[in-house]
């Protein structure tokens, strides 16, 4: 019988050490997330427009955050087709965040995608590159 054990020398490694994906499908208000920490990726991509976008998002951003502090780097694709205030007010948290983290010292790239010639959205991207000073890289 051969039995792996395995040794952690801090609570960070055996936290990576334990796959974590979680997606969630999407609906005509709600974006399909998906999280994989062995990725080191958040993906958002469709339309973002239900009521309370807090309590949609709360649940993966706080296995994000859990597991971003300790990820050697961190990768954010989102992919908007729309977005309301309350997507804005998730997204400027999460940026926030993001922030803290890349002045911390982590890689952190956030990739910014759009429908082609939506020019409102790629705006959007664009104001929050600015606001947040984040390595952004726009897609279409």
């Amino acid at each position: 019988m051969n039995i792996a054990i395995q040794n952690f020398n801090t609570p960070h490694q055996a936290l990576l050490a334990t796959p974590v994906n979680i997606s969630m499908e999407p609906t005509e208000k709600t974006p399909f997330v998906r999280f994989s920490n062995r990725e080191f990726k958040l993906q958002v991509k469709g339309a973002s427009v239900a009521m309370d976008m807090h309590d949609f998002y709360n649940p993966i951003l706080s296995e994000f955050k859990k597991a971003a502090d300790y990820m050697p780097q961190v990768t954010v694709e989102l992919y908007f087709s729309n977005l309301n205030t309350s997507t804005a007010k998730v997204l400027f948290d999460l940026f926030k965040y993001l922030r803290s983290l890349a002045m911390g010292g982590k890689k952190v790239k956030v990739i910014w995608g759009s429908e082609a010639g939506n020019t409102d959205m790629l705006e959007t991207g664009m104001d929050y590159q600015e606001i947040y000073e984040l390595e952004f890289e726009f897609v279409s």
